[in-house]
Protein backbone atom coordinates (compact mmCIF):
# COMPACT_ATOMS: atom_id res chain seq x y z
CA UNK A 1 0.00 0.00 0.00
CA UNK A 2 2.65 2.36 0.78
CA UNK A 3 4.46 2.17 -3.00
CA UNK A 4 0.71 2.57 -4.16
CA UNK A 5 0.50 5.73 -2.29
CA UNK A 6 3.69 6.77 -2.87
CA UNK A 7 3.10 6.84 -6.77
CA UNK A 8 0.02 8.63 -6.72
CA UNK A 9 1.06 11.16 -4.28
CA UNK A 10 4.02 12.32 -6.43
CA UNK A 11 2.16 12.23 -9.66
CA UNK A 12 -0.27 14.55 -7.49
CA UNK A 13 2.71 16.58 -6.39
CA UNK A 14 4.63 17.01 -10.24
CA UNK A 15 1.15 17.75 -11.30
CA UNK A 16 0.95 20.66 -8.69
CA UNK A 17 4.76 21.73 -9.64
CA UNK A 18 3.41 22.01 -13.15
CA UNK A 19 0.36 24.00 -11.87
CA UNK A 20 2.93 26.04 -10.13
CA UNK A 21 5.18 26.84 -12.79
CA UNK A 22 2.39 27.98 -15.34
CA UNK A 23 0.89 30.42 -12.97
CA UNK A 24 4.45 31.87 -11.82
CA UNK A 25 4.49 32.56 -15.14
CA UNK A 26 1.51 34.05 -15.72
CA UNK A 27 2.04 36.42 -12.41
CA UNK A 28 -0.23 34.71 -9.98
CA UNK A 29 -0.52 33.18 -6.69
CA UNK A 30 1.60 30.16 -6.45
CA UNK A 31 1.05 27.41 -3.60
CA UNK A 32 3.68 27.90 -1.77
CA UNK A 33 2.56 32.02 -1.52
CA UNK A 34 -0.75 30.65 -1.05
CA UNK A 35 0.69 28.41 2.24
CA UNK A 36 1.90 31.54 3.89
CA UNK A 37 -1.64 33.46 3.08
CA UNK A 38 -3.35 30.48 4.62
CA UNK A 39 -1.14 30.89 7.90
CA UNK A 40 -2.03 34.40 8.38
CA UNK A 41 -5.93 33.58 7.50
CA UNK A 42 -5.76 30.87 9.88
CA UNK A 43 -4.01 33.42 12.76
CA UNK A 44 -5.66 36.70 11.47
CA UNK A 45 -2.03 37.54 11.84
CA UNK A 46 1.42 36.45 12.57
CA UNK A 47 5.27 37.50 13.22
CA UNK A 48 7.48 36.13 10.88
CA UNK A 49 9.07 33.46 12.93
CA UNK A 50 5.26 32.10 14.13
CA UNK A 51 4.88 31.99 10.25
CA UNK A 52 8.15 30.24 9.52
CA UNK A 53 7.90 27.48 12.45
CA UNK A 54 4.13 26.96 11.04
CA UNK A 55 4.98 25.92 7.76
CA UNK A 56 7.85 24.09 8.78
CA UNK A 57 10.90 26.59 7.01
CA UNK A 58 13.69 27.85 8.15
CA UNK A 59 12.85 32.19 9.39
CA UNK A 60 15.33 33.71 6.50
CA UNK A 61 13.30 31.56 3.88
CA UNK A 62 10.39 32.57 5.41
CA UNK A 63 11.66 36.51 5.50
CA UNK A 64 12.03 35.81 1.71
CA UNK A 65 8.70 34.87 1.40
CA UNK A 66 7.24 37.71 3.18
CA UNK A 67 9.04 40.22 1.42
CA UNK A 68 7.85 38.76 -2.29
CA UNK A 69 4.53 38.75 -1.08
CA UNK A 70 4.73 42.37 1.01
CA UNK A 71 6.10 43.71 -2.78
CA UNK A 72 2.81 42.30 -4.74
CA UNK A 73 1.05 43.59 -2.11
CA UNK A 74 -0.89 40.88 -0.72
CA UNK A 75 0.62 40.89 2.48
CA UNK A 76 1.62 43.92 4.39
CA UNK A 77 3.82 44.50 7.54
CA UNK A 78 2.08 46.02 10.67
CA UNK A 79 4.28 47.33 14.01
CA UNK A 80 3.64 48.44 17.32
CA UNK A 81 7.79 49.54 17.15
CA UNK A 82 10.08 50.87 14.56
CA UNK A 83 11.96 47.18 14.60
CA UNK A 84 10.76 44.62 11.79
CA UNK A 85 11.36 42.17 14.72
CA UNK A 86 8.39 42.61 16.14
CA UNK A 87 5.59 43.22 13.06
CA UNK A 88 3.18 41.36 12.35
CA UNK A 89 2.45 40.07 8.91
CA UNK A 90 -1.61 40.90 7.50
CA UNK A 91 -3.43 40.03 4.49
CA UNK A 92 -4.55 43.05 2.61
CA UNK A 93 -7.69 43.29 0.55
CA UNK A 94 -6.09 42.56 -2.75
CA UNK A 95 -4.36 39.40 -1.16
CA UNK A 96 -7.61 38.26 0.24
CA UNK A 97 -8.84 38.91 -3.33
CA UNK A 98 -5.84 36.35 -5.20
CA UNK A 99 -5.88 33.96 -1.72
CA UNK A 100 -10.09 33.12 -2.49
CA UNK A 101 -8.82 32.85 -6.72
CA UNK A 102 -6.62 30.31 -5.95
CA UNK A 103 -9.05 28.35 -3.78
CA UNK A 104 -11.59 29.01 -6.48
CA UNK A 105 -9.25 27.54 -9.15
CA UNK A 106 -7.72 24.88 -7.37
CA UNK A 107 -11.81 23.97 -6.07
CA UNK A 108 -12.90 23.95 -9.83
CA UNK A 109 -10.02 22.08 -10.92
CA UNK A 110 -10.95 19.23 -8.57
CA UNK A 111 -14.39 19.41 -9.08
CA UNK A 112 -13.37 18.68 -12.81
CA UNK A 113 -11.57 15.77 -12.51
CA UNK A 114 -14.27 14.65 -9.84
CA UNK A 115 -16.65 14.46 -12.67
CA UNK A 116 -15.23 11.63 -14.09
CA UNK A 117 -15.13 9.57 -10.95
CA UNK A 118 -18.13 7.37 -9.97
CA UNK A 119 -20.40 8.03 -6.90
CA UNK A 120 -19.21 5.07 -5.08
CA UNK A 121 -15.60 5.96 -5.73
CA UNK A 122 -16.15 9.81 -4.81
CA UNK A 123 -17.74 8.12 -1.75
CA UNK A 124 -14.57 5.99 -1.01
CA UNK A 125 -12.52 9.29 -1.29
CA UNK A 126 -14.36 11.01 1.11
CA UNK A 127 -13.83 8.27 3.55
CA UNK A 128 -10.10 8.44 2.70
CA UNK A 129 -9.96 12.40 3.52
CA UNK A 130 -9.71 11.59 7.61
CA UNK A 131 -7.37 9.29 7.49
CA UNK A 132 -5.13 11.35 5.86
CA UNK A 133 -5.18 13.82 7.64
CA UNK A 134 -4.63 11.83 10.61
CA UNK A 135 -1.45 10.31 8.68
CA UNK A 136 -0.22 14.13 8.22
CA UNK A 137 -1.17 15.70 11.35
CA UNK A 138 2.04 15.19 13.42
CA UNK A 139 4.28 16.62 10.08
CA UNK A 140 4.68 19.93 10.31
CA UNK A 141 4.65 21.99 7.15
CA UNK A 142 2.66 22.07 4.20
CA UNK A 143 1.08 18.65 4.28
CA UNK A 144 -0.62 19.63 7.55
CA UNK A 145 -2.93 21.91 6.05
CA UNK A 146 -4.47 19.64 3.20
CA UNK A 147 -6.61 21.97 0.99
CA UNK A 148 -8.30 19.38 -1.12
CA UNK A 149 -12.03 19.22 0.27
CA UNK A 150 -13.97 16.54 -1.86
CA UNK A 151 -18.50 17.18 -1.47
CA UNK A 152 -21.20 14.78 -2.10
CA UNK A 153 -22.47 16.43 -5.54
CA UNK A 154 -22.98 20.10 -4.24
CA UNK A 155 -20.64 23.11 -4.16
CA UNK A 156 -18.12 23.39 -1.47
CA UNK A 157 -17.38 26.94 -1.02
CA UNK A 158 -14.23 28.39 0.87
CA UNK A 159 -13.41 31.32 2.37
CA UNK A 160 -10.33 32.51 4.05
CA UNK A 161 -12.25 33.11 7.27
CA UNK A 162 -12.90 29.09 7.01
CA UNK A 163 -10.92 26.93 8.53
CA UNK A 164 -10.11 24.31 6.08
CA UNK A 165 -10.01 21.63 8.26
CA UNK A 166 -13.79 22.17 9.46
CA UNK A 167 -15.33 19.26 7.44
CA UNK A 168 -13.68 16.68 8.82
Amino acid sequence: MAEALLRVLTKLYVASRHTDMARRAAGQLTTAQYEVMQIVVERGRARVSELAQAAGVTLPTMSVAVSRLTRRELICRTSPTVSRRNSYVELTARGAQSFDAFLEAHRRAIESRLQCVSGEDQAKLRAAVPVLRRMVSGISGPADRITLSITAGGHTSTTPSEKLWENG
